[in-house]
């Protein structure tokens, strides 16, 4: 008599074992859920369905290498603005002229993804500018995407919000931002990230920390 050897049950990872694994909020493991940064499916049926993660994508999250991100100080310069990216959907707001804002991890974004608004006020678009430095788009502290920064322009309505005028990346440079990851900060959808400083190399102007949401603006995050 043969005896069959029952087939191992598929392993998965839940959202609460992602929150643990990536150091994130339950919210922003969804958004990375919802731009399919983090493949998931639904086991059970109806509303009350239970999203299973592929493990190995998860670790694989979770060892992305991480970028510099150092308190602002006389020892440290910015190296990149990093601005946080929604998951994919139809953009509401006809002055960004695109058809959709955010990300989704399905295909490329188009160019008009980068054409959106963001609270830096003038004084960070200068440095930005006048450091060229890259715009690092991220779905929860995850970069899936990166530019140059060239030049801003001002919202013709509210004066702390700044759309980016932006250019790709040459693709060495480029590989040295995807697939890093950092920490986001509460309370805005950008930050600049800053690494030590070269020894002897003359101290930056600091850079105002970034202010949170204010009701009835629109911008990206």
């Amino acid at each position: 008599m043969t005896t069959g050897v029952a087939a191992a049950a598929p392993a998965f990872a839940t959202t609460p074992e992602a929150r643990r694994a990536l150091g994130r909020s339950a919210y922003q493991v969804r958004k990375l859920i919802d731009a399919r940064v983090l493949p998931a499916g639904v086991h059970g049926r109806g509303r009350g369905g239970t999203l299973l993660l592929d493990p190995a994508a998860l670790a694989a999250l979770a060892a992305r290498p991480r970028l510099p991100q150092h308190p602002p100080g006389p020892d440290t310069e910015p190296v990149a603005l990093a601005v946080g990216l929604r998951p994919a959907a139809p953009d509401p707001d006809p002055d960004n002229q695109r058809a959709v804002a955010g990300w989704d991890a399905a295909g490329p974004p188009p160019e008009s993804a980068w054409v959106g608004w963001w609270r830096t006020g003038p004084v960070v678009a200068d440095l930005c500018v006048g450091l060229a430095l890259p715009i690092l788009g991220a779905v929860s502290g995850f970069v899936v995407a990166a530019r140059a920064i060239r030049g801003w322009t001002p919202h013709p309505r509210v004066p702390a919000l700044i759309r980016f005028d932006t250019a790709a990346l040459p693709a060495e440079l480029e590989a040295c931002y995807l697939d890093r990851q950092y920490t986001p900060s509460t309370g805005s959808p950008w930050e600049l990230l800053r690494a030590p400083r070269p020894a002897g190399a003359p101290a930056l102007p600091a850079a105002p920390t970034p202010v949170t949401d204010t009701a009835g603006a629109p911008h990206d995050g």
